[in-house]
């Protein structure tokens, strides 16, 4: 199995930038559960399968619904 490109390796100042934007974001006031399905559905577009199981985790941790996570493609 080919190993997966470590982009906080790669591009830290990328990272960074990614990390300052997400806070910003959370401090707008928006639902944290709304926050992290619009993660959940840039990780889909992105094709990012760590970031689709991190973020698949915290919706269910906030008792989100399936139902409701695989709506999120359509």
């Amino acid at each position: 199995m080919q190993k997966r490109f470590e982009y906080t390796k790669a591009y830290p100042d990328a990272h960074k930038a990614m990390l300052g934007l997400s806070g910003a974001v959370v401090k707008t006031g928006l639902p944290v559960q709304l926050i992290d399905l619009v993660n959940y559905r840039v990780s889909q577009l992105n094709g990012c399968a760590f970031c689709l199981d991190m973020h698949s985790k915290d919706l269910r941790d906030r008792s989100e619904t399936e139902q409701r996570l695989y709506m999120v493609s359509a």
